[in-house]
């Protein structure tokens, strides 16, 4: 039997695989932990960049000194990110001024080893907030898509409550916090950049750089029916800048294409529009014009992208008096559901599977389901939708995360019994358990309140005051 006492203690598995000799280094997931000389580390362990399945029973244990672990690609990842600053903002940085940007290595590392529940939740009344437990959320939406804060202002906030937890609280480990934008990556991209620009203001956060996909996967009923259903996946530690790859290995690239597709489409839908102005003898409405009318339509992406088109649609109609708008507006959008199968899928939405080889073909990142139990707790589809099922497929299919700790609202009516099945499900395919509040208000706390409705105390947090 061997004792660890030291929780950052690595402790290195041996196995011959092959005939060679091959140590794994795992770190130990809570201190006084007691393990056999042989034991099955599926119970015990998450072997970095490995599946639960690889190992089977470990052989000869040999416990080494306390090691950090020096996470080496993600040093390549920041080095390319600061040439990418250099080559399209002009700004020098080193590596080193980039450490607050966090790769996919140390990402993957702290939430498979030292993350729970508490640490993804501000607490019914911001208490997890006070004490400093809250230090991740991995899901929130700036101006850029359908958010009301700017990047500066999410990273100022970030900025000044980690500060609070290191100064007040003498919590050395960092604030993780994402910007995961609708279909586009702008945001992530002036993140990097603001960061570079001052590393001494934002050095006790962590930023990731992300991007919450539009997707949709096909699932096929006891009937033999085929279905297409829409979901969203987020990624995760993206290198949001275009690269010299092809496009199917160069995730700026890839939604770049997805957005170009989208407005084709668009302007496709305008130039119907216009003839029916015409006939009516109205000004014809420009792609300006109809962005400025509806939100989502100007994001060019989410599932509220067709939603964006019809109000774009029914406040021009009105606006300029232009006969039979119900049938007209509804003549477009059944034959969206015929063309795409999905209100939520629209031209430029690519599959999961697609998005997973992108993304883990360039070099960067990962991807996680966004708010599962939101998106799978239909009822329409609990008669044939089986979680311990599509979860191993979505896993299969390089989709490594799911957000577990999803800080639902009461209007999606998820119950406990719907979270701890999601949770099962991740925990039995080998996913990794991210979370976030998803937020689109003004501040990184929550999505039900702005910031002005906050408690004086946590509105002192966030400011620094």
């Amino acid at each position: 039997m061997i004792t660890i006492n030291n929780k950052n203690t690595l402790v290195y598995f041996y196995k011959n695989i092959d005939n060679n000799q091959k140590f794994f280094p795992a770190k130990i997931q809570k201190q006084q932990q007691e393990l056999p000389g042989t034991s099955n580390f599926k119970s015990l362990w998450d072997i970095k960049g490995l599946s639960f399945g690889e190992l089977g029973e470990i052989g000869e244990i040999t416990i080494k000194e306390p090691v950090t672990p020096e996470y080496q690609e993600d040093e390549k990842y920041r080095k390319k990110l600061a040439e990418a600053l250099k080559a399209e903002y002009g700004i020098t940085a080193s590596p080193e001024e980039l450490r607050s940007v966090m790769g996919a290595e140390e990402l993957k590392f702290i939430l498979a080893e030292e993350l729970n529940p508490e640490n993804f939740s501000t607490g019914e009344n911001f208490e997890n907030v006070r004490s400093g437990k809250f230090k991740v959320n991995l899901h929130m939406h700036t101006g850029y898509s359908d958010g009301t804060m700017s990047v500066e202002q999410l990273l100022g906030q970030a900025a000044a409550y980690a500060d609070y937890r290191a100064d007040k609280l003498g919590k050395a480990d960092p604030v993780i916090v994402a910007v995961t934008d609708h279909d586009m990556l702008d945001g992530a991209k002036e993140a990097i950049k603001l960061i570079a620009q001052n590393p001494e203001k934002y050095k006790n956060i962590r930023f990731v750089p992300g991007i919450e996909f539009n997707t949709f996967y096909k699932i096929q009923d006891d009937s033999g029916n085929t279905d297409k259903r829409q979901f969203e996946v987020l990624g995760y530690c993206i290198n949001p800048f275009e690269t010299n790859q092809p496009e199917d290995r160069d995730v700026a690239k890839f939604v770049k294409k997805g957005r170009t597709q989208n407005e084709d489409y668009l302007k496709e839908i305008i130039a119907e529009l216009n003839k029916w102005e015409e006939a009516a003898g109205v000004s014809l409405t420009d792609i300006g014009e109809f962005k400025a009318s509806s939100r989502y339509a100007s994001i060019l992406g989410s599932p509220g992208f067709m939603n964006g088109i019809k109000e774009g649609l029914a406040k021009t109609f009105e606006r300029k008096k232009l006969p039979d708008k119900d049938n007209k507006i509804n003549e477009i959008c059944e034959r969206h559901i015929q063309r795409y199968g999905n209100w939520g899928v629209n031209s430029g939405t690519p599959d999961v599977e697609k998005i997973a080889e992108v993304v883990n073909s360039s070099g960067a990142g990962f991807i996680g389901i966004a708010h599962p139990a939101r998106n799978f707790n239909n009822p329409e589809l609990k008669a044939y939708l089986d979680l311990g099922k599509l979860f191993p497929e979505f896993k299969q299919m390089g989709v490594e995360a799911a957000e577990v700790n999803y800080r639902y609202a009461d209007t999606h009516g998820v119950n406990e019994f719907f979270r701890a099945y999601i949770k099962n499900s991740a925990e039995k395919s080998g996913m990794l358990k991210t979370g976030g509040h998803d937020n689109h208000k003004d501040n990184i706390f929550t999505n039900s309140k702005q910031f002005e409705n906050l408690p004086g105390d946590i509105k002192g947090i966030l400011t620094g005051n």
